[in-house]
């Protein structure tokens, strides 16, 4: 019985035990609940504490106490004290559970039993469900509800792993390949508390995840197939979801199409011999439709390179098709055009670029939706990038009929961030080191070539991920940048954020003993962003009830004052539906720059939260409408707003501002 208690019914009867009678009003603010849920609990206490032959006295006058022997209250003290593997108590914590418990069902689950599990009402357990099926329906499932049976998940197998799979992504991105392996595949983990990451970590415990990463690491060198840290988790991670559900007589199913179309690829060679070993170290039957699931996540995987020359001399791919290349050549030229950039002869970009749209797109066509664990820092940090990716994105919508999400887009924002760091590069003498990185091409470039720019005395001699720095010799290497834990003897190592902030160039200034290059100065990105703030734009303590209606009401102003066509406001629902430009508190909301006449920037400060999209609240819209032949000043507009953005104290000064003026006056400081 100790070990169902929630963590409510422990305090309640620890302070029952320590202080005597309380009252049903004392408990409330103790436990910061109901009268009515400390009722419930009591009810639940009751059976216990006769257990441990004592008695739960209730007295609506008197109050509530434990009756019985000092040693025997002793004992119920120690026991709830020590037998208690705790259960989840909060929101999320208990959708977390229900979601894990769905995915690992055979069949249904009755609304009791999850209610009993838990120690939850009926009418809470419902609530939980509306946010777990939201989550359900998002990755193309359906939460399927009989009145005599119970739920259960429903929907194509594929979809199934994908979720499965996509619980863990954030974790492979945190966590090396190595810890990740040894830690999920340990005996069964127990912290002695409620942990969604404990829960998900045992779906495989009965797995040997060493077996997999040996039989992947086999292939990779038998095919020369060299996966990012990331890729070579994710892979793992599905083939030991696919093993797991092909042992509940679970398969994934594909039209004789696809399967002829894939049988053809390198990647399906790849996929038998994973295949085949995995037969005979699981002893299961790996059918020909299990052996088309695992190419595609090769196919749809990131390959590590070491593109590094600045001048020109890049690693060339003969699987990367000349219709992906010209395709690649495209969206350069249009982000090119976005950021009004000479990007076109950049081969790095186009190159990096190239392998990751080939990856790419065999995810677009089957279904495998990537999380780019980098999105938010991306959006925030690289407006202007991502600006360009989204323009550079709506080449694969047109030609190939395929819808690119916002994670997907920030990668290919990375690359093209990357080139612009690369044209600002101005290098000099450098101190050699190595770049070791989990996330794949664009990361690495983007921040390789910001090393080399901020610092004038460095050499990237190597970039690679930690599997393949083990078996690099490491002579007149001066130190290592890693964005990911390392352990090296023999070398200095600095680790850094995926991004390069400030902090990270700042420790490698210390570290080198060297200063950084000076950045663009805040005031004149200042200036230029103040000129485009039109007063008659500028409001406080607005409110609207939708996003459709903020933008509709701004981008009419603009219109009868000249700015901007009067279906602006078509193109910036438009621009939102690829991806909301929504960040923490602010909304940015732009629109084709080919139908404004006038660039102006409008800032409104709301009265009241408005919900922009599914997961963001915001506080303050700037609305930018910047015209061709004001690109020039697009990346120092964009900077000068992200500082606005990341500012909490800023925006809470904006908001509480009585006048206009005052705005202006707290924008300038």
């Amino acid at each position: 019985m100790e070990g169902l208690l929630n963590d409510r019914c422990i305090l309640i009867m620890k302070s029952l035990i320590t202080k005597g009678v309380l009252t049903l009003k004392e408990l409330k603010h103790i436990c910061n609940v109901s009268e009515r849920t400390i009722s419930k609990d009591l009810d639940i206490i009751e059976g216990l504490v006769k257990e441990h032959k004592l008695l739960l006295y209730r007295k609506p006058k008197l109050g509530i106490w434990i009756e019985g022997s000092e040693k025997d209250k002793e004992r119920l003290y120690v026991s709830i004290s020590v037998n208690n593997p705790k259960i989840p108590n909060s929101p999320k914590e208990r959708q977390e559970y229900i979601l894990l418990k769905l995915i690992q069902a055979l069949g249904y689950i009755t609304m009791q039993e999850l209610c009993d599990e838990i120690y939850i009402s009926r009418g809470t357990l419902e609530n939980d469900l509306n946010y777990v099926e939201n989550i359900i329906v998002k990755n193309g499932l359906k939460l399927k509800r009989t009145t005599n049976r119970g739920i259960k998940i429903i929907g194509d197998e594929k979809k199934l792993r994908t979720l499965i799979a996509g619980l863990f992504s954030r974790l492979s991105y945190v966590m090396p390949v190595k810890e990740l392996v040894t830690y999920i595949g340990s005996t069964r983990i127990d912290t002695g508390e409620y942990s969604f990451e404990k829960d998900l970590f045992n779906l495989f415990s009965d797995l040997n995840l060493g077996e997999i990463e040996k039989i992947i690491c086999e292939a990779a060198d038998k095919f020369q197939w060299n996966f990012t840290d990331n890729a070579f988790a994710s892979l793992l991670i599905h083939i030991a979801v696919a093993i797991k559900r092909i042992k509940s007589n679970s398969q994934v199913n594909f039209t004789e199409n696809i399967l002829s179309s894939l049988e053809i690829t390198r990647e399906y060679k790849i996929a038998e011999f994973i295949a085949k070993n995995i037969e005979k170290a699981f002893l299961i039957n790996v059918s020909k439709t299990e052996c088309a699931y695992i190419s595609i996540h090769i196919l749809g995987s990131k390959v590590q390179f070491n593109i590094i020359n600045d001048e020109g001399k890049v690693l060339n791919r003969a699987d990367v098709s000349d219709s992906v290349e010209e395709l690649c050549k495209e969206m350069v030229a249009k982000a090119a055009e976005a950021l009004d950039m000479d990007l076109i002869n950049d081969k790095i970009l186009l190159k990096g670029l190239s392998m990751h749209i080939r990856a790419a797109l065999n995810r677009l066509v089957h279904d495998m939706p990537v999380k780019n664990p980098l999105l938010d820092s991306i959006k925030n940090s690289y407006v202007a990038s991502f600006e360009a990716a989204v323009s550079a994105s709506t080449i694969i919508k047109e030609r190939y009929k395929l819808a690119i999400d916002e994670n997907e887009i920030a990668y290919i924002a990375l690359h093209i961030e990357a080139a612009i760091e690369r044209m600002k590069n101005n290098l000099v003498d450098k101190k050699r080191i190595i770049f070791v990185c989990s996330t794949g091409i664009g990361t690495s470039q983007l921040v390789s070539s910001k090393l080399r720019r901020v610092f004038n005395n460095i050499e990237i001699v190597d970039i690679l991920s930690s599997m393949d720095l083990k078996n690099k010799k490491l002579d007149n290497i001066d130190f290592i940048i890693t964005t990911i834990p390392l352990v090296i003897d023999s070398v200095p190592v600095i680790r850094v954020n995926p991004l390069l902030l400030q902090e990270d160039l700042d420790n490698i200034e210390k570290f080198m003993s060297r200063s950084t290059s000076p950045e663009i100065a805040k005031k004149n990105n200042l200036k230029n962003v103040l000129q485009l703030i039109d007063r008659d734009l500028l409001f406080i303590n607005k409110n609207f009830s939708t996003r459709e209606e903020a933008v509709y009401e701004i981008s009419k102003l603009m219109y009868q004052k000249g700015y901007v066509a009067e279906d602006y406001y078509d193109s910036i629902i438009s621009r939102e539906k690829i991806a909301s430009t929504a960040s923490g508190r602010v909304a940015l909301p732009h629109g084709d720059m080919n139908k404004v006449y006038k660039s102006v920037v409008s800032i409104c400060a709301l009265s009241n939260k408005l919900n922009w999209d599914e997961n963001n609240k915001i506080d303050i819209i700037i609305m930018m409408s910047i015209r061709k032949k004001d690109l020039n000043k697009i990346q120092a507009i964009f900077e000068c707003i992200y500082d606005i953005m990341s500012d909490n104290r800023l925006i809470n000064k904006i908001l509480n501002c009585k006048h206009k003026e005052e705005v202006l006056e707290f924008i300038l400081e």
